[in-house]
C-alpha cells in the first residue's frame, strides 16, 4: 500500500522567495529514504502557502527522512518564516496513475 505525507508551510509575509530557494534542495531528498515519489507546489491563490508531498509504502522510511541531519538542517533554516507547527499529516492513496 502507498501512502502520502503532505507538509504545509504558512509563512509570513515577504518569505516566500527566500523559503523557496532554502527548502527546495531537501524536496528530491526524500528519494534517498525511499519514497516512490514527491511534489512541492506553491499554491497560487495563497503564494504564502507551500505543500512538500511524499509518496511512501513504509512510514518508518519517512521518519528516517524527517529526523535526518540534512532536514534537521533545513527545519533550523527555515525556522523563522512561518509560525504554525508544522506537523506531518498522513493520507492513504486509493487510486494513482
Amino acid at each position: 500500500m502507498i501512502e502520502m505525507v503532505q507538509i504545509e508551510y504558512h509563512l509570513t509575509p515577504f518569505r516566500a522567495e527566500r523559503f523557496a530557494a532554502l527548502y527546495s534542495p531537501i524536496v528530491p531528498r526524500v528519494m534517498a529514504y525511499g519514497a516512490k515519489g514527491y511534489f512541492f507546489y506553491r499554491s497560487e491563490d495563497d503564494p504564502d502557502h507551500f505543500v512538500h508531498g511524499s509518496f511512501w509504502e513504509d512510514r518508518a522510511d519517512f521518519h528516517r527522512f524527517w529526523v535526518s541531519h540534512e532536514m534537521q538542517e533545513t527545519r533550523q533554516k527555515v525556522s523563522g518564516f512561518y509560525e504554525q507547527p508544522v506537523i506531518p499529516g498522513w493520507s492513504t492513496i486509493l487510486e494513482r496513475g
